[in-house]
């Protein structure tokens, strides 16, 4: 990966959208035959890492240009990905901020937890626009 203070951004602002990303990937693989995709299936998925953790460092810098921080925190799923705990430790380094990390084990998906809530919760009627067909 290449040095943290390398990243860059067009976007000026701090908002996150990997839709452009997505499709160059989907793009990608499809002009691929499928050997070749298989062949090159951990380049590509090394490649697509690299360009969204760059991303996330290159907000990260333009967020703490914009202010007097002290510390960065990264929790959530998110913070489990090596290569951004490396780059945002980096980072903080560099400029003196404390980092607080939440630890690997409790860096997972909250789609379990989020399930598990709603049971207390009072039920919610079934959105009709959730029917829509979209394959017709």
């Amino acid at each position: 990966m290449p040095r943290h203070s390398t990243f860059r951004t067009r976007d000026p602002g701090l908002d996150f959208s990997f839709s452009g990303l997505k499709t160059a990937l989907v793009y990608a693989v499809r002009d691929l035959a499928p050997a070749e995709v298989e062949r090159r299936k951990a380049d590509l998925a090394a490649s697509y890492q690299v360009a969204i953790v760059s991303q996330l460092l290159a907000k990260l810098q333009r967020a703490l240009d914009g202010g007097g921080w002290e510390a960065v925190a990264l929790g959530g799923g998110v913070a489990a990905n090596g290569p951004l705990r490396a780059g945002v430790a980096a980072i903080c380094s560099e400029r003196g901020l404390r980092l607080k990390l939440v630890p690997t084990e409790l860096c997972t998906d909250n789609a379990a937890m989020i399930g598990s809530a709603a049971r207390f919760g009072e039920a919610v009627p079934y959105p009709d626009y959730l029917d829509w067909d979209v394959s017709a």
